[in-house]
């Protein structure tokens, strides 16, 4: 017994928590209700697949928000629940099989909350203890959460790793060899890696602590400019703190997983910061190259090597410095060699002699090995470094047979060189409007630049240029003029010089154009790939006034997710911005609602890139089409840099550009609502296929808009001369069908009443005359005496079900449902079948009847009532809630385990719609309040006025009840409980 309370304490924390997901899990419940309706599976959407795929290890969700490893929260439950502040969350990390993946772990505070010395204590916003007031409570202004990453340093964030079967961590046999380059901006990791030319793309990338746990596990895509080749290349966002300390500290390695129809091996490789690392200008990968058909030499390694080049140039001498990691180049004779000579040669092409040089390594390692070599290659040989026409190859000077080579280019990456070319305002004559543009350099594997500009300027453009910009002086690169034709500009610039590429990797490479009334120009900055960039080109942002522009990268991968990238430029410091997606489609269907999207709420740096899953297939087709979307940037200047309030603002500016067509998915598009499917009657318009728009309108022949889902009896319909139609639109199809009446009950009916299809028999008419009005079912109301066969959209007229409009004991009119009764079947339940047009099983002809109990068929009888009793709440309006099917006007509390039911949620059904809302508590004048374990709201302690709805359950408090003098019930006090507990124990 000791024991028990002892733990007691615990256990209560523990129930809190569990409280605390369960109210999560149903308030998630409740808001997918309105979503699916009835007990039918849903087809998991390509979004929500998207983004369980790209759920990532390295951080934790909870209620739709991301949070980082080793952060703390208190969780947001939305309405009616609000922020719980006194529950924290922890984002941890923990070991689940060979991965490293994120954990919420959330308790409770509040019993750690300090005593408070005062009479009167407040709980101020957004606390969970209660403190003594110190002076008036000042409110909490609201601010928007502002999109501004941690700087971090500049320095060190360039890593390198070589991957081949001895850099693995189990070592393996793989002839591949690969090597990457890895840059860490802010809290996202950019990764590009250069494969052997036999090498097959991988499926993906796995990052690995020193143990060989997963950290996290992201897809591998080629690079969309089709200037390079054997180049795999994708982001990690959101890297947290944590593994980017690891980073630095060089105890990350990665790996590069085959698809699973290659036997390849796994290659892998520790991420290091080498010697030259944040200069270099070009790169190699170096294999080891023999003749085909041939086998390794005897005295070759067991294990296969390779390795990679880091090459800088210093401008003024041309000497280059040469930063080797490599392995496998030494005999197997010796496994460890000491004071081993290399050789490294360097083959420039036109029959140039070579370049050799020699250096001695100390000890030979068997994964790693380092060495930096000065060198040069003279003036005339630099040019063709530059474009790719150097040899480079490397050996030990005992073992030239296992010799390692191959070609040095450009940098090994996937990156490109973009700018937002804007006007400064001393730049524009007076009177003349302002002009923006944009311009993209990418490199080739030969070192050529492809570069593509877009300007919207005034005047006649009269020259296009590459300059590069020192501090002293300006040198005119490359003249674009001559491609520049109706505000484009593309080409190729074939003979580029080292100085023209250093100053592409400096950032001092800058693209002028220059017309009549003023000249735009930008510096072209070296742009990490992202998921954004794989589109073609992007799409000018601007006004015409206006001295700021923006472009924005746009793409849609296979998952129908919209990726985008923005890059804001003009005069001064970025000002505070938003961004939203605005659809205006002048041949605008009605069926199709445009929709605005905030994809931005408050961004203050001049770069964002993030993506969206709420675009609809409409609006995805509308980017595929083009022209149609545009984004909007809203720019808000103002003194008070941390408020997006207008009356706070001096100056609000707005952006707008229109996106450019680009390639949609055919998966993705929206399917032509004016016809049905092949092969598809009305049963497959019950479908929730999401490839169509969830909320879409139909028009009739008179022009006339229904929304989904609504039914209606049309006044006059071509080619429906003799029948009564009911029309139902459904994902913005019509479909009429003809009315289907019921058999009535009497040997002389009357004709159908006027608006009305069905006809009744005599005495029901009589009943209806004198006694007002019938029946409302849907939208229709039927006369009393009528009989009718319901009609559910979109599944048409349901046979097996007859309503009827009646009089009961008081007068009144009264609605009644019943399916048509089956008889019991004479054989197996899984025997039978149901026939077409038929309401009711049947069995198959001959066949025997089986030996079953009675309570199996009473079971089956007693399944069959509940059915029909669960469709007649739901065409009622009821609300089908986890199994439990809710009445029409229904009101319950939430039953939370292992609480029970509640009463501080209050639920109810209304016509198909759940809607729970938090009880409001009044406001007590009493000066001591108390606040019961099964109390919503506080209440006063003497019982005095001012005590509203409190919410107090029928249990019993723990210690029981006393009497003080008044004659009013009392808890009992501490002491008093205690010995309670002793005379129990005794």
């Amino acid at each position: 017994m000791r024991m028990l309370f002892s733990g007691a304490g615990h256990v209560l924390g523990w129930r809190w928590v569990l409280w605390l997901l369960v109210v999560l899990f149903i308030v998630l419940e409740m808001t997918s209700v309105g979503e699916a309706r009835g007990d039918k599976d849903r087809r998991i959407s390509p979004r929500r697949e998207w983004s369980r795929r790209r759920r990532k290890n390295s951080e934790c969700r909870l209620g739709g928000q991301r949070h980082p490893i080793n952060s703390t929260w208190s969780p947001n439950l939305g309405p009616p629940f609000g922020v719980w502040n006194c529950v924290q969350c922890v984002c941890s990390s923990a070991k689940k099989k060979r991965r490293r993946v994120a954990r919420v772990v959330c308790r409770n505070t509040k019993n750690q909350c300090p005593e408070v010395q005062c009479r009167n204590p407040v709980l101020l916003p957004g606390q969970c203890c209660k403190a003594c007031p110190t002076g008036p409570v000042q409110p909490q202004l609201l601010t928007i959460p502002l999109r501004d990453e941690p700087q971090e340093s500049n320095t060190g964030n360039d890593f390198v790793v070589l991957l081949n079967g001895r850099t693995s961590q189990s070592p393996v046999t793989s002839q591949h060899v690969a090597t990457g380059r890895l840059s860490l901006k802010r809290s996202t990791l950019h990764f590009s890696f250069l494969l052997s030319p036999d090498m097959a793309a991988p499926a993906a990338l796995h990052f690995l602590n020193s143990d060989g746990e997963i950290l996290e596990d992201l897809e591998a895509q080629a690079t969309p400019f089709a200037v390079t080749s054997n180049r795999v290349c994708g982001t990690w966002t959101r890297v947290p703190k944590q593994y980017r300390q690891l980073l630095r500290s060089e105890g990350v390695w990665v790996a590069l997983v085959p698809p699973d129809s290659s036997e390849a091996d796994v290659l892998s490789g520790r991420v290091a910061q080498y010697v030259g690392a944040d200069t270099e200008v070009f790169s190699a990968l170096l294999t080891h190259r023999r003749p085909q058909g041939k086998s390794p030499p005897e005295s070759g390694p067991r294990l296969p090597g390779g390795g990679t080049a880091i090459v800088s140039v210093d401008s003024r001498s041309e000497s280059l410095h040469v930063s080797l990691v490599f392995n496998g180049i030494f005999p197997s004779t010796s496994p460890h060699p000491t004071n081993t000579t290399m050789v490294l040669e360097l083959t420039p092409s036109r029959n140039l002699p070579p370049v050799r040089d020699t250096f001695v390594l100390d000890k030979v390692y068997t994964d790693i090995n380092k060495a930096q070599v000065m060198t040069t290659l003279g003036a005339t040989s630099l040019p063709l470094l530059t474009r790719g026409r150097v040899h480079m190859k490397l050996w030990a000077e005992d073992a030239p047979e296992l010799a390692i080579e191959g070609t040095v280019a450009a940098r090994a990456t996937c990156n490109v060189f973009s700018t937002v070319l804007t006007a400064s305002p001393g730049q524009v004559a007076e009177g003349e409007r302002f002009g923006a543009g944009w311009a993209v350099v990418a490199l080739t594997d030969e070192g050529f630049f492809n570069y593509q500009v877009q300007v919207e300027l005034p005047g006649r453009v009269t020259g296009v240029t590459l300059t590069a910009v020192y501090k002293r002086k300006e040198r005119v690169v490359h003249d674009l003029t001559d491609s520049y034709s109706n505000g484009w500009a593309n080409g190729t610039y074939t003979r580029p010089t080292y100085g023209d590429l250093d100053a592409l990797m400096r950032g001092r490479l800058q693209v002028a154009v220059v017309s009549d009334t003023s000249t735009l120009d930008g510096l072209l900055e070296v742009q990490p790939m992202t998921d954004a960039l794989r589109s073609s080109k992007p799409s000018l942002i601007r006004s015409v006034g206006v001295s700021w522009a923006a472009t924005a990268w746009v793409a849609v991968d296979a998952n129908c997710v919209m990726h985008y990238h923005v890059q804001l430029a003009g005069p001064g410091e970025c000002p505070l911005w938003q961004l939203v997606l605005q659809e205006k489609d002048e041949t605008f269907d009605p069926r199709l609602a445009q929709q605005r999207v905030v994809l931005e709420e408050a961004v203050r740096n001049c770069e964002v890139a993030d993506h969206t899953t709420l675009l609809t297939p409409a609006s995805l087709s509308r980017l595929h089409e083009g022209r149609v979307s545009l984004l909007e940037m809203l720019l808000f200047q103002s003194p008070n840099s941390n408020s997006v309030d207008e009356a706070s603002a001096t100056e609000v500016t707005l952006l707008s550009g229109r996106l450019d067509a680009m390639s949609v998915p055919t998966s993705c598009l929206l399917d032509d609502i004016s016809r049905p499917k092949p092969g598809c009657g009305i049963e497959c318009l019950n479908t929730d296929d999401e490839d169509r728009p969830r909320r879409t309108k139909c028009i009739d022949e008179e022009k006339r808009v229904y929304e989904d889902g609504a039914s209606w009896t049309p006044g006059g319909l071509r080619g429906w001369s003799d029948e009564c139609p009911h029309c139902m639109c459904t994902r913005g199809l019509i479909t009429c069908v003809p009315e289907v009446c019921p058999d009535v009950q009497c040997s002389l009916p009357k004709r159908a009443l006027p608006q009305h299809c069905c006809r009744m028999c005599p005495r029901n008419e009589e009943e209806r005359r004198f006694q007002g009005p019938g029946c409302r079912f849907g939208n229709q109301t039927h006369p009393v005496g009528s009989q009718w066969h319901p009609f559910l959209p979109p599944n048409g007229f349901d046979r097996c079900v007859t309503c009827s409009c009646n009089l009961d004991d008081r007068g009144s009119s009264k609605l009644n449902c019943d399916r048509v009764h089956c008889s019991q079947l004479s054989c197996a339940r899984e025997k039978s079948y149901l026939e077409e047009g038929s309401c009711c099983p049947v069995c198959p002809p001959n066949s025997p009847d089986p030996h079953q109990q009675s309570g199996v068929l009473s079971e089956d009888r007693r399944l069959d009532r509940e059915h029909e009793r669960r469709n007649r709440l739901i065409a009622e309006g009821g609300c089908p809630i986890k199994g439990i099917v809710r009445e029409n006007g229904e009101e319950w509390h939430p039953r939370v385990s292992p609480v029970g039911e509640y009463k501080c949620i209050k639920c109810s059904c209304k016509d198909g719609i759940s809607l729970c809302v938090r009880l409001s508590c009044p406001e007590l004048l009493c000066p001591r309040k108390v606040h019961s374990r099964h109390a919503c709201c506080a209440q006063c302690d003497d019982g005095s006025s001012g005590s509203g709805y409190n919410g107090v359950s029928s249990h019993r408090p723990r210690g029981g009840w006393k009497r003080n003098k008044g004659g009013k019930r009392n808890r009992k006090s501490r002491k008093n409980r205690n010995n309670d507990r002793g005379r129990r124990r005794g």
